[in-house]
């Protein structure tokens, strides 16, 4: 027998409308008349409102359906995760430090859209290293006995997804982990 595998996140809303569907029909055949009129509507309402919701996630935040395996590489998806936290972190200290309200909304858009359209072109897209990358790889340099995430964090401040940037450098070449420890390659 052939299993099915879904691979989308609309494919599982499909198959949970379908078996609400089913499930509705079996049940609807034994309730009263009066009751019955409710339980259509809420059978023909439930599937829309799920759809719906599906779309309106999909046109506002399209990222969040996508995990590493959609992508060509899954290094572009830990890049991509990478840049748009460290846009968000930059949005949050102008925030803090009271910057403009129209550059951060431009800065806002720009994140949307770098995320928009890596999500788009199923990860076809280049991200340049982040201040971050820098940060970590200089603070190995000066420690060539290597440094857990923690002491990594301690030195190089606020690190959003610490692990994420770390695996990206991994993949990259540009640090190996030996045990707890992370070292620069060569």
């Amino acid at each position: 027998m052939h299993k099915m595998k879904v691979q989308n996140p609309l494919t599982i809303i499909a198959l949970f409308a379908g078996i609400a569907e089913v499930a509705g029909t079996v049940v609807l055949l034994g309730l009263p008349l009066e009751i019955q009129r409710i339980f259509v509507w809420f059978t023909i309402g439930f599937p829309i409102a799920i759809v719906a919701a599906f779309f309106c996630i999909l046109v506002t935040r399209p990222e969040v359906l996508y995990g590493p395996g959609d992508y060509e590489n899954e290094e572009i998806f830990y890049k991509l995760m990478i840049k748009a936290n460290a846009d968000i972190g930059e949005i949050i200290s102008k925030v803090e430090k009271g910057t403009d309200e129209s550059e951060l909304k431009e800065k806002l858009k720009d994140v949307q859209q770098n995320i928009s359209a890596a999500a788009q072109i199923g990860g076809n897209i280049k991200v340049r290293r982040s201040e971050k990358f820098e940060k970590i790889i200089e603070v190995l340099e000066k420690n060539p006995q290597g440094l857990t995430i923690d002491e990594i964090v301690a030195k190089v401040g606020y690190l959003p997804l610490p692990n994420s940037i770390l695996n990206a450098l991994i993949l990259g070449g540009k640090v190996y982990k030996k045990g707890d420890r992370f070292f620069l390659v060569g």
